[in-house]
């Protein structure tokens, strides 16, 4: 209805209302006016309507995303890396809260592994004086400078955060692909006791506290321990590691070294003079000066403190008998801090034993946590991946030395050995009844997932490779049954041949019958049967119907040539 025809008593609808607030004013020209009438008719889709959900089916909720959390800068770092720290800076914050940030003068080097580094600039596997900007990413030091200078937007060429030269930091690179160095599903692995007191955040295997230079003279060693490459076994348990300003002096010369061979090499390829390179290594060498002024500031001679008492543990833990270690650990017998089982993988993310498992070596060797036994070897089941979070960290008190962020895995192992054809428990018969149906249960549900995944990966395949033949038979103007499809559409499964067995011979002879899955006996022929050959794989046919081309289109130009 229009307005000119409404009466003065005529009633506005709350409808109306509620369409006005919605839409806005109308404007004073009604040919501008939008007719939405239109609308009042939809109705939602079938898909969408109630009354096809049924009555005692709640619609999901959507899920809360308490598994994540959002790190960026330095907490990146913090969680990620590995670092090699300034001996003489305090470190206090750290022990007490593992989420504090390293300061950025007291970082000599991060450690990164070598899947980590690579430069996006040059493309280089292996950067020239790596140096990691405050977002992560890695580059050389000279593609950096170079970067800074060409590029105005000053972004990281990956997730474009502003870079600033005076926040980056040397990185040293280790030789270990995390990739290949973790835990794999059904295959044995050793996972070692570890310890940690109560106010520490460095755990280590027990073991070596048991040595004569260990925690039995109160000699553990301290929470950011010497870095050094003889004691690779030792830092590998360590998040944060000492080292002296001479050990940042001898990296930034081997940086001067590589800096120098890659642009005699580059010169010699490509007869360019990178002036960036020099610009690099007149940068490191200010460093260096720097880093001297700062030892000659402290006259304590530290450079030797690599072979204190740590080597003596080390040396001694290796020569001692693990018999002798349990001997000592039944001394001891230390309850204080905190016990639980750890792989030794130089993985990013850090695997433990999962609480069940705990639970049941718990029933087995009772309360007393130090009395467990030093190295367990056992099969792996599978793996639950976690992300440690404030929440978590309730449950799971003995993990509060990783900081927030940080990705763990617990490893669900296996305690049935297999027999023949069946499995039998390797547990104590009452601890076995105890926990018998969450082990079963657990068992079970790895093993469907399993299956669900495996069937899953083969109907991909098979999907890839259907959709990769109806690519190139569209892209040649053939049907599929040049590439052999006809044949596996066509191809009928053999029946039970009649004359197999005869009725009237009575003598039969069952021991080469093949039982079926219903029990029954089948005699197989005594012929021998061919099987059709499996040839509608993907790349033979592929390569039959690229000569097929080819020879077609010598044809053609053979005729050509004929009639020229």
């Amino acid at each position: 209805m229009s307005r000119k025809g409404r009466s003065k008593h005529s009633k506005v609808s709350a409808d109306d209302l509620l369409l006005d607030d919605h839409v806005g004013k109308f404007p004073s020209n009604r040919k501008n006016l939008v007719n939405i009438s239109h609308l009042v008719e939809y109705t939602l889709p079938n898909d969408y309507s109630s009354n096809n959900r049924p009555l005692n089916k709640r619609l999901p909720r959507p899920r809360r995303r308490s598994d994540s959390v959002h790190l960026s800068n330095m907490e990146y770092i913090n969680v990620n890396f590995k670092f090699i720290v300034n001996s003489t800076g305090d470190f206090r914050a750290q022990v007490l809260d593992p989420n504090v940030p390293l300061k950025q003068r007291d970082i000599l080097r991060v450690i990164i592994s070598k899947n980590d580094a690579q430069c996006p600039i040059c493309l280089n596997e292996e950067p020239i004086a790596p140096r990691m900007i405050k977002c992560g990413h890695v580059l050389c030091f000279s593609c950096l400078l170079r970067f800074l200078e060409l590029d105005s937007t000053k972004q990281c060429p990956l997730c474009a955060s502003i870079i600033k030269e005076n926040e980056v930091l040397p990185v040293l690179i280790s030789q270990v692909d995390n990739r290949f160095d973790a835990p794999r599903a059904n295959e044995f692995l050793s996972l070692h006791l570890m310890h940690r007191p109560s106010n520490d955040i460095l755990a280590l295997p027990y073991q070596f506290e048991l040595s004569e230079e260990g925690g039995v003279n109160g000699h553990r060693p301290e929470n950011f321990p010497w870095y050094s490459e003889a004691h690779q076994q030792f830092y590998q348990y360590a998040r944060i590691l000492k080292a002296d300003p001479l050990f940042s002096i001898q990296c930034y010369e081997k940086e001067i070294e590589f800096i120098h061979t890659n642009y005699e090499e580059d010169k010699l390829l490509y007869n360019e003079n990178d002036i960036y390179c020099q610009k690099a290594i007149d940068k490191i060498r200010s460093l260096i000066n720097d880093e001297r002024k700062s030892m000659e500031s402290s006259p304590d001679d530290i450079s030797n403190s690599y072979d204190s008492s740590f080597s003596k543990l080390i040396n001694d833990t290796e020569n001692l008998q693990l018999q002798d270690l349990m001997v000592k650990q039944y001394e001891k017998q230390d309850q204080s801090g905190y016990f639980f089982y750890q792989t030794s993988f130089n993985s990013k993310i850090k695997f433990f034993l999962s609480p069940l498992d705990i639970s049941v070596i718990k029933a087995i060797y009772g309360d007393n946590f130090s009395l467990f036994p030093l190295v367990l070897s056992l099969k792996l089941q599978d793996i639950t991946y976690e992300t440690v979070l404030p929440d978590f960290l309730k449950k799971h008190k003995y993990l509060s030395h990783l900081p927030i962020g940080s990705e763990i895995g617990f490893l669900d192992v296996e305690w049935f050995e297999e027999k023949g054809k069946t499995f039998r428990s390797i547990l104590p018969t009452q601890v076995f009844q105890r926990f018998k149906k969450q082990l079963l249960e657990r068992a079970k549900r790895t093993s469907q997932r399993n299956k669900r995944e495996e069937k899953n990966r083969v109907k991909f395949e098979k999907e890839l490779e259907q959709k990769t033949l109806e690519f190139y038979a569209s892209e040649n103007n053939r049907s599929l049954g040049d590439y052999g499809l006809a044949s596996i559409a066509t191809r009928e499964t053999p029946t039970l041949d009649s004359s197999l067995i005869e009725k009237s011979d009575t003598n039969i002879d069952l021991e080469n019958a093949v039982t079926t899955v219903w029990g029954t006996k089948i005699i197989q022929r005594s012929d021998n049967i061919e099987e059709p050959e499996e040839d509608w794989h993907m790349e033979p046919l592929l390569q039959q119907a690229r000569e097929k081309e080819l020879q077609k289109h010598l044809k053609k130009r053979s005729k050509k040539k004929r009639n020229q």
